[in-house]
């Protein structure tokens, strides 16, 4: 696993990370049962806060991409209401598509952007 942080984007460290490790499950580069490194081991290597990992970490958890135990540690362990998840995708697909519209982007283009970033996950 090698997770990278730009220190110099205006994005937040702990959205860099989320985001990460949510398209490494994604792909498969980390499935349910692994083990993410330790708040302190993370917050080390990627040279940042170790209060912005366990962040991260707690996220995940909330979302339902992880669970924590001080036992094991941090583990990929997916854990989602169909349900809600159905609706909160419903809700970010709607914000997405308002988004293209107001940047001019037609139908036709957004499924292109959409397969194609589909695809490079499934590979």
């Amino acid at each position: 696993m090698k997770f990278e942080i730009d220190h110099n984007s205006e994005e937040s460290k702990y959205i860099q990370l989320h985001d990460q490790i949510i398209m490494m499950i994604a792909s498969g580069k980390l499935a349910e049962g692994d083990i993410l490194p330790s708040v302190r081991e993370m917050a080390e290597v990627l040279d940042i806060n170790f209060h912005t990992v366990n962040k991260t970490y707690a996220m995940l958890r909330d979302e339902g991409y992880v669970s924590m135990d001080p036992r094991v540690g941090t583990v990929v362990e997916l854990s989602f209401n169909k349900r809600e998840s159905r609706a909160k995708i419903d809700r970010e697909i709607k914000l997405l598509i308002a988004e293209a519209k107001c940047r001019n982007l037609d139908v036709d283009e957004l499924h292109r952007m959409i397969d194609s970033n589909f695809g490079k996950l499934s590979k």
